[in-house]
């Protein structure tokens, strides 16, 4: 889905993270009441400062969207 679909539905966009973090994150919106969504990344929302990392795990990182349940 694309962000503005996304924002649309009632989800709000919090940060991009990868394992083990991302895991830690999830369970933590999900104990708090939230519903979380997790998009990979695409090319568009890479900036140019972030593109060395992505460039060797890129597909390792996924943004973190929740709402209220």
């Amino acid at each position: 889905m694309r962000m503005e679909q996304l924002t649309g539905e009632g989800w709000t966009k919090k940060f991009t993270a990868r394992e083990p973090q991302l895991s830690e994150y999830v369970k933590m919106y999900e104990s708090l009441g939230f519903e979380v969504y997790l998009q990979s990344l695409e090319v568009d929302e890479k900036g140019d400062q972030c593109r060395e990392c992505f460039k060797t795990g890129g597909d390792q990182y996924k943004a973190i969207y929740t709402r209220k349940k």
